[in-house]
């Protein structure tokens, strides 16, 4: 069995502190995700809210992943669907 070759320690050290800091980075992005609920009128329903919530959670989530629009939406369809039986 091949050995597996070992990592230096001070690459270690600094792959774990860049691996913190994009941890807490992402933390402060998901603590700053605006919970739309309390925005929305109190007409839609709950499960019209909870939808309407789950769309921009994905939104927030993909935005900096896409190129264009249209593939935001797509990702957000193909999230959607994922959810449905």
């Amino acid at each position: 069995m091949a050995k597996k070759p070992s990592i230096p320690e001070d690459i270690r050290e600094q792959a774990e502190k860049e691996t913190a800091k994009l941890e807490k980075l992402a933390k402060k992005v998901e603590d700053a995700k605006p919970d739309i609920s309390v925005s929305l009128s109190m007409t839609f329903s709950k499960k019209d809210r909870d939808l309407i919530q789950r769309v921009l959670d994905i939104a927030y989530e993909q935005f900096p992943k896409v190129e264009s629009p249209e593939q935001l939406v797509s990702k957000i369809i193909a999230r959607l669907n994922r959810g449905v039986k």
